[in-house]
């Protein structure tokens, strides 16, 4: 209970003070609270105070969330930052053929690390159209190209690719 109320109610027991009395004062007290502070009620209610704390939590929970997708978002953009630039620095560092190379040994799942112009790039094994597509998609990335499918699937060799 708060301490103000208890102590006008004190006086109104003592006598000091009549019942129209502690009703004012007590109507102001709970009156000069914050502005959207609702005013308690005298008896306590448990239900209330656990939707305050439900409240609290929730609110806590909602800060978190919007805190770890700032992060997210900020460690997105910092990864494709990172991805330009080394993508910028095989430009002109590296030839078309050591490019090609590279993008089906790292990105591709070619293996080996003595890729030639007449090496095939199509794994055994692997789905015709899901590793075509994906390795279309990083053929443009890394040389910032529009490459159709069907262009690439008449392509055999790396040394067609390049």
């Amino acid at each position: 209970m708060n301490e103000e109320i208890a102590k006008i109610l004190e006086m109104l027991e003592a006598g000091k003070i009549d019942a129209a009395e502690a009703e004012k004062l007590i109507r102001t007290i709970n009156e000069t609270k914050k502005p959207g502070e609702r005013a308690r009620p005298i008896c306590p209610n448990p239900f209330r105070d656990i939707e305050d704390l439900f409240r609290i939590f929730g609110r806590a929970a909602r800060q978190a969330a919007r805190r770890r997708s700032r992060w997210a978002v900020w460690r997105f953009y910092s990864f494709l930052h990172w991805q330009e630039e080394a993508r910028r620095e095989r430009a002109r560092t590296m030839s078309t053929f050591e490019r090609v190379s590279y993008v089906l040994r790292e990105r591709a799942l070619v293996d080996g690390n003595d890729i030639q112009p007449t090496t095939r790039f199509r794994p055994e094994g692997f789905p015709g159209a899901f590793y075509m597509d994906t390795l279309r998609v990083v053929l443009e990335y890394e040389f910032g190209i529009e490459m159709p499918i069907v262009d690439l699937s008449s392509m055999e060799t790396v040394q067609d690719l390049a």
